[in-house]
């Protein structure tokens, strides 16, 4: 029996070499198209989010999503390995903890700390440990907060679950300092306007320690560039493998906050050596 083994493409080689630079100019164009479509998505992403909650405060249906997005990202396991394996100052939560301390040692007048998206809430615990006078609040939208952190809670360390804007809003949040640490980035510009407004009725200080996540095409984006009213769109990263997750923020945080009413006593953009992602670090007062 014969067998025939042969490949006949009718390919020539002029053809082969035309297909490989329309694919070589293909990447060389989608290298700079790319990202233009990217940030086209975001800012579509971005109108829906304003559709839905257009005022400054969330509706209920977001209320109830974000609630069952903090339950499905908890990975507590993960994350108490992630604590007691890495030096605290090399996570970004861990960057809240000298902010913080920093002011509760310059200002022995405080008495009630409030932090706004604990979620895991090991540095609160850190926090409460080294400052037994301090009153300290936990608060978040995960229905399940205090007894997901129940290996924390101290009694001058509390945790209480729901939407921190409504409490504000119903006179349940009175605090000397309100911290947001990876928090402001998950909120749209106007609300996230409306919760220093509230911080400055009912407390002295605001304390941020926020990533700035990385836009399409890598963009490093400086919160300084942004108007009051504008924030810019990027993904942030959902899990430990640094996946593109919910729809969130980059914002003009300075700007925001000095026209809340507060004094900007300090203020640091920087990349940390332990990542490529930058921070913003403030004081407000």
């Amino acid at each position: 029996m014969n067998f025939l083994d042969k490949t006949d493409l009718a390919i020539s080689m002029r053809d082969r070499l035309a297909f490989r630079w329309r694919m070589g100019l293909g990447a060389c164009l989608n290298y700079f198209s790319g990202p233009a479509a990217e940030s086209a998505r975001l800012a579509r992403e971005a109108y829906v989010m304003r559709a839905r909650s257009p005022g400054t405060t969330l509706p209920t249906e977001e209320v109830r999503r974000m609630s069952q997005f903090m339950h499905d990202v908890q990975e507590k396991d993960r994350r108490r390995e992630y604590f007691q394996t890495t030096q605290l100052e090399r996570t970004f939560q861990g960057q809240m903890v000298p902010l913080v301390s920093r002011v509760l040692r310059s200002d022995p007048t405080i008495k009630k700390v409030v932090n706004i998206g604990a979620h895991y809430a090991y540095c609160d615990w850190e926090l409460a440990r080294q400052f037994e006078g301090v009153d300290f609040l936990s608060v978040d939208f995960a229905s399940n907060l205090a007894e997901f952190n129940a290996e924390f809670v101290r009694p001058n360390l509390t945790f209480r679950s729901g939407y921190a804007m409504q409490m504000l809003l119903d006179g349940e949040l009175d605090a000397d300092l309100y911290f947001m640490s990876s928090t402001c980035v998950v909120i749209q510009n106007h609300e996230l306007r409306a919760y220093f407004d509230a911080f400055r009725r009912r407390g002295r200080y605001v304390v941020l320690n926020e990533p700035i996540y990385i836009g399409p095409g890598d963009a490093v984006i400086d919160p300084e560039s942004l108007a009051v009213d504008r924030s810019q769109p990027v993904y942030q990263y959902v899990n430990f493998e640094g996946d593109a997750g919910p729809l969130c923020f980059v914002h003009p945080y300075r700007a925001m906050v000095q026209a809340a009413g507060f004094d900007v006593r300090y203020y640091r953009a920087f990349l940390p050596d332990f990542t490529n992602l930058r921070l913003v670090h403030l004081i407000g007062c």
